[in-house]
This record gives structure tokens, sequence and C-alpha cells, in this order.
């Protein structure tokens, strides 16, 4: 995966965060991504593309309306979530290497202009921020579910 352009959604009338927006020229499918669990945590990186889902186990299907999602794992064996839940980019960067953020992000042929909800790595997210029309870093907030990364305007 390769980041194409970047931008940011800023947000600036309204109380969002601002999130970065990432075009690539692809997504790795969820059959190249290898998981690494650590208690309720799913978390798979290839190629700067981040993957994750929170499941404590069998009972706990509240989330996706219930799909199903069949992982493989570091080790080759699957396992399948049922109604797993999104989590976000600050939970994981608690647990997991390497941290991430989450942003929206689509493919260069996505013609609609419809992002996706995504997660890169940090170092991803370096890469593409320098494909940025004004100068961008990345700040750090805190919250009580652990830390994660927002674009700001460059000073």
């Amino acid at each position: 995966m390769k980041p194409i352009s970047c931008s940011v959604e800023w947000y600036e009338k309204y109380a969002n965060d601002p999130i970065l927006q990432i075009v690539v020229d692809e997504i790795p499918s969820r059959e190249d991504l290898r998981y690494q669990h650590k208690r309720s945590l799913w978390f798979a990186e290839k190629d700067g593309y981040v993957s994750f889902f929170c499941w404590k186990g069998p009972g706990d299907d509240g989330g996706y309306y219930g799909s199903k999602y069949t992982i493989i794992l570091e080790d080759g064996s699957t396992v399948t979530l049922l109604g797993p839940w999104s989590s976000n980019s600050a939970a994981m960067n608690r647990n997991f290497i390497p941290q991430c953020l989450d942003v929206a992000i689509k493919t260069e042929e996505d013609n609609f202009s419809c992002w996706c909800s995504g997660a890169v790595s940090l170092e991803f997210a370096l890469k593409a921020i320098k494909l940025c029309e004004e100068p961008i870093e990345l700040a750090v907030k805190n919250t009580a579910y652990g830390y994660f990364f927002l674009p700001q305007r460059r000073k």
C-alpha cells in the first residue's frame, strides 16, 4: 500500500477532531493480514494498513450487528469473531506496535469520494502527510483509553 495523496478534514465549525484523509493505491485484503491477540484485542498491520477488533469471546456478539469475521492469526490458525466491536487506535496504541491512528481512507479507483473509516501505522501517516498541500504535523492527544494522534497545522 502506498499513499497517493493526503488532506485533512478540519471540522472547524464542529466539535469533531480533525482527521487525515489518505488516498492509497490499494488496501490489503483481510486474508493478507495476520492478527496478534492480547486479552480482548485483535490487531494486524500490513504495509502500513492497520486493522483491529475488540472481542471478548463467545457471547460478546453485540458489535457489527452480530456479523462474523474470520481472521488469520500470526501462527496461521484462524478464529471467527462473532459481532466484534471496532475499538480505536488509542486502545491499540496501549497494547501493540506499531503505533497507529484512525484515518479516512480510500483507493484512487474510488470515483464516488466515499471515504471509509480505517487506520494506518504512524510511520505510514508520516509519509502520507508529506503529500499534503499545507504543512501538517501530528500531535498526541491523551484520553482515558490511551493516546492517539491528531493532525494539526504546523506552526
